[in-house]
């Protein structure tokens, strides 16, 4: 059985941490898992997604990146990364 595994990485001014948001049994959860929790981050904690990599919230894949601030803000900015990983 597949299933596919979404995770943050932040890239803060003092820390970097990796946490694993969830498991779902399907890519098309693990999206729209990962568009609730994009949005959630722009409206309320001043996120912007990484326009250079074409990443818009419509068509989201196994990699996104946003970032606090502003666009290109190296020193502190979310990666959300999707796995699929085959368990028994």
């Amino acid at each position: 059985m597949k299933v596919y595994i979404l995770f943050e990485e932040v890239f803060g001014t003092e820390e970097k941490y990796t946490e694993i948001l969830g498991a779902y049994t399907t890519k098309e959860k693990a999206i729209e898992q990962l568009k609730k929790i994009i949005d959630n981050n722009i409206k309320h904690n001043n996120f912007v997604l990484d326009e250079m990599n074409n990443h818009k919230p419509e068509a989201l894949q196994n990699h996104t990146i946003i970032f606090y601030d502003y666009q290109e803000n190296w020193n502190n900015y979310i990666e959300y990364i999707i796995i699929e990983k085959e368990v028994l």
